[in-house]
């Protein structure tokens, strides 16, 4: 998933990192296909933040540390 482009993204790009996250995701393989899927841990509110946990993998790929919330 690339944020930084629409076309190399998806809906994904708009969920935010967060330790304390409401949403989780599992990768899964559904016949053929292989996908990343996304499931609410929580109830959430309209207009609410989407955000889930990068996973250390990520930011170390990044040469980066994550901002804490």
């Amino acid at each position: 998933i690339d944020g930084a482009s629409a076309e190399l993204s998806n809906v994904a790009r708009w969920m935010n990192h967060d330790r304390v996250a409401n949403v989780m995701w599992r990768k899964q393989t559904i016949g053929p296909n292989r996908a990343m899927h996304f499931y609410a841990t929580a109830d959430i509110s309209a207009g609410e933040e989407l955000r889930f946990d990068y996973g250390s993998e990520y930011w170390e790929a990044l040469g980066e540390v994550p901002l804490e919330s």
